[in-house]
């Protein structure tokens, strides 16, 4: 609905421009910084939104797009949906570095540690490579190993969100909790919806 009204103003502001005969580089200068502040208005929930019920209606609304289907489904432990979705993404991303995380991030979230591992050189962002090498590290009990690569996570924010995971598997629950909810306020957007989700057991156990 919002791309057909996008597409409707466009076709509008078009034939008016040619009705009353304004010069293109007028056009340029008018309509394009539209459509820009158009696009930015459409996905500012997925980028800056600090709302968790805003962000949540945006992924609904948007599940026909693979991407933030696999999000929503994987954030509220839809499997049947997250199965769908994932098969979607392969049919779109063929080239093995742009599809990479999203195996890696499937495979985690079925305890497929053995396909993670496979897969995880073909992750060429070294900070998302090195984010999944610990949750790989947590999810083979190898805390030594994730206390190691920490050292190397330069954003506050996922820093925050690997402690949180690795003293929850120390059975630190206090200051999990703590290190959870700084990551949360850290981010925005879809980002903070996923840790959101990803926390929320543990921060519902302080309640």
């Amino acid at each position: 609905m919002e791309n057909y009204v996008i597409f409707t103003i466009a076709i509008v502001a078009g034939l008016s421009f040619g009705f009353f005969q304004i010069q293109l580089h007028y056009f340029v200068i008018v309509f394009i910084p539209f459509v820009f502040l158009i696009g930015i208005i459409k996905l500012y929930p997925s980028l800056f939104a600090n709302n968790i019920d805003r962000i949540e209606k945006f992924l609904i609304r948007n599940k026909k797009q693979p991407i933030y289907q696999l999000t929503y489904a994987l954030a509220n432990h839809l499997d049947t949906e997250a199965k769908e979705a994932y098969n979607k993404i392969i049919l779109k991303y063929t080239h093995p570095t742009k599809l990479a995380q999203f195996q890696v991030l499937y495979a985690l979230y079925r305890k497929d540690i053995k396909t993670a591992k496979t897969v995880l050189n073909d992750v060429k962002t070294p900070e998302l490579k090195l984010y999944y090498e610990i949750q790989i590290a947590l999810e083979e009990n190898d805390l030594e190993k994730s206390r190691i690569l920490i050292q190397d996570v330069k954003k506050i924010w996922m820093k925050n969100a690997v402690e949180a995971d690795i003293l929850h598997k120390e059975g630190n629950l206090e200051q999990a909790r703590i290190y959870a909810e700084q990551s949360i306020k850290r981010t925005r957007g879809i980002q903070k919806y996923t840790l959101a989700k990803h926390f929320e057991s543990l921060l519902n156990k302080a309640a």
